[in-house]
């Protein structure tokens, strides 16, 4: 639907995304991590809290962290260019933003961090962990996820997160949601399987927890969290009452815990 005289922007490194470049009636920006893309990305630098990346002739800095936070940036840019925003005014408006709430946010309870993401698309949580390692180098980061349960056992959410989740230390899982689910989701064998999911991920050697419950949830990370750990909360926009849990069980144990060090 995109007119001629429009302009289409794409993440280089995506397979989805050729089959809607093929098909454009107009320019194609193709932006990534790669010479053979359009907008070919350099990343300079990266510590615990800035990402330094490079384009077209303009250094750029990002207060984030992660190679997913730096595409975006930079097709934000390239996209910005195209009304007359010079790179250069990018890099500059790039410098001073601290994100947006309810994605990658960090708050510390003690000796305890906690990233609170709404990311659902295994896509996105891999790149997600990507970033919190990046800024919590060497430590523990324990996955604490509500999953998505849209297109059964068929579709991405049963069998892509494994392969998203592996680059946790550990797993615990609540109970999966469904978003808007049809009246007929189709027979329960074709349902998503949690147990499934648990297991294709301690396959690949990733230790997984199953949370039985929101009131099981300050228990469950009192008997398994310890100082210096990462904790990346994924939840649907909607559920506070699990984000309220979560905050509250872990102001009990850096409580009990005392002053971080």
């Amino acid at each position: 639907r995109l007119p001629a005289s429009g302009c289409l922007f794409l993440p280089y490194s995506d397979g989805a995304a050729d089959a809607l470049a093929a098909a454009s009636p107009c320019p194609v920006w193709r932006v990534g991590f790669s010479e053979r893309a359009t907008v070919p990305l350099d990343i300079l630098a990266r510590t615990a809290a800035e990402t330094d990346f490079h384009f077209d002739g303009t250094d750029f800095r990002l207060r984030m962290a992660g190679r997913m936070n730096v595409l975006n940036a930079a097709m934000a840019a390239v996209a910005a260019r195209q009304f007359g925003v010079s790179l250069a005014e990018s890099s500059g408006a790039l410098a001073s933003f601290n994100g947006v709430a309810r994605r990658q946010e960090r708050l510390t309870f003690g000796a305890i961090d906690l990233i609170v993401d709404k990311a659902t698309h295994p896509q996105a949580l891999g790149g997600l962990i990507d970033s919190v390692r990046q800024s919590y180098p060497g430590r523990r980061i324990v996955s604490l996820i509500r999953p998505r349960a849209t297109g059964g056992r068929h579709w991405i959410y049963q069998h892509h997160l494994p392969a998203a989740l592996a680059g946790a230390d550990v797993v615990l899982l609540l109970a999966a949601y469904e978003h808007n689910p049809e009246p007929s989701a189709g027979p329960s064998g074709e349902r998503f399987d949690l147990a499934l999911l648990g297991a294709e991920i301690a396959r690949g050697g990733t230790p997984v927890h199953f949370v039985a419950g929101p009131a099981a949830i300050a228990d469950d990370l009192a008997a398994l969290l310890a100082g210096g750990d990462v904790v990346v909360l994924t939840l649907p926009e909607q559920d506070i009452d699990t984000l309220a849990r979560v905050k509250a069980a872990l102001s009990v144990l850096a409580h009990k815990a005392g002053p971080a060090r």
